[in-house]
């Protein structure tokens, strides 16, 4: 069931026009796979902004969740593949990063993602490398399976928090950090004064020193208990 499932999708979106998996506008986030293309054309839906009608998407997929799983396996396929001969830290780094940086550019991908339950072919074989690198690694069965829901853990629930957030562009978060400012009763709350007043610096990218703070240290602890401590 599941590879006809995976095989439905694939040709599916073998028909998906490249910019179907780029939603245009904030309503298109928010609504996410649940009224995709059902609600009236033109009103900030993804077939209304890319000038098609209900009818049209629905020729191509048989309904909203197969539309929806075929826009995921699409988003996937953007993800940069691992550069050969990369030893397995590197590699689960790099998937890592390389997920969490395209997921970052679909906000509405990750959480679609988990509500489908997305066994996509793109998925699937993100998934099955992942396993496989962990398996290079020297990891036992349950070491794997435990490290592998934990990268996975960190990098949809650090992309599933930024899109939810919405912080938009650095300048657009130093706008709300100072608007924050201005009513927060800073004796009261120094250390949050303080926290917020970081965001006032557009120059450092705080989310991805953040994303990897926790990747670095989930692979240190592999790399621990690979080597048996």
């Amino acid at each position: 069931m599941l590879a006809d499932r995976a095989r439905q999708v694939r040709n599916a979106s073998s028909s998906l026009h490249p910019e179907w998996c780029r939603p245009t506008n904030r309503a298109d986030r928010a609504e996410g796979h649940r009224d995709t293309a059902k609600r009236h054309p033109g009103r900030g839906t993804l077939a209304g902004n890319l000038g098609v009608g209900v009818m049209t998407a629905y020729h191509y997929f048989p309904s909203k969740d197969a539309l929806m799983l075929a826009l995921i396996d699409a988003v996937m396929a953007e993800v940069d593949p691992v550069p050969p001969g990369s030893d397995w830290r590197s590699a689960l780094r790099h998937t890592a990063t390389a997920t969490y940086h395209t997921l970052r550019r679909h906000p509405w991908a990750a959480g679609a993602m988990l509500a489908l339950k997305a066994a996509t072919p793109g998925r699937l074989q993100q998934m099955d490398a992942m396993l496989a690198t962990l398996d290079r690694a020297g990891l036992d069965s349950e070491g794997a399976d435990d490290a592998f829901h934990a990268l996975e853990g960190h990098i949809m629930g650090f992309a599933l928090w930024e899109g939810g957030m919405e912080l938009g562009q650095p300048s657009d978060l130093a706008a709300r950090a100072t608007q924050f400012l201005r009513h927060l009763p800073r004796d009261r709350y120094p250390q949050v004064a303080k926290h917020i007043e970081q965001h006032l610096d557009t120059r450092r990218p705080r989310a991805d020193a953040a994303f990897a703070l926790t990747l670095e240290a989930v692979l240190d602890r592999l790399e621990s208990l690979a080597r048996g401590n």
